[in-house]
């Protein structure tokens, strides 16, 4: 037969130190969750943006035909992509829509503007290289902003290259 003592076990005030202690923790975290999720929101829809331009251009190249990328910057901001195929840069409703996407999705991100040489508008060539409506080569960003002011940019060279910042 076993002999228990008193001491075995944990005493109710000690039960609630450990409680105490890890109720503390848990806000803590709470509290740094909360300031994080803004900036992942804004780097997922500046990562789905670059992504769209990426779509666009590979989809120039593979069709051999120009592909445009027209930015509503009106608040929360969208942006959709179709193959251009008779080359008067807006995206016809005959036209196949390759990409669409809306910042609405992102609660509490907007995109701020959309600057490239044709405005909030960019074509690729069916070499994948940005041209503006003047038939020159292109450049121009992408801004967005979250609530807490952060912003992000998406950047396309003349060379097609695209980043983001």
């Amino acid at each position: 037969m076993n002999n228990r003592s008193l001491s075995d076990g944990f005493t109710m005030i000690e039960i609630l130190v450990a409680l105490a202690i890890l109720a503390i923790l848990a806000s803590l975290a709470a509290v740094g969750l909360g300031t994080m999720t803004p900036k992942l929101r804004l780097n997922a829809a500046t990562n789905d943006v670059r992504s769209a331009l990426e779509t666009a251009k590979l989809t120039a190249v593979k069709r051999n035909a120009s592909c445009l990328v027209v930015f509503n910057t009106a608040t929360p901001g969208s942006y959709k992509a179709c193959v251009d195929t008779d080359n008067d840069d807006t995206c016809d409703a005959s036209e196949e829509v390759v990409v669409q996407g809306s910042f609405a999705e992102y609660t509490g991100v907007s995109l701020q503007s959309a600057s490239f040489s044709s405005g909030a508008k960019i074509s690729f060539n069916s070499r994948g290289l940005p041209v503006s409506s003047s038939g020159g080569f292109a450049s121009g960003s992408v801004n967005s902003t979250n609530t807490l002011g952060d912003s992000r940019q998406v950047i396309l060279s003349r060379t097609g290259r695209i980043r983001i910042q």
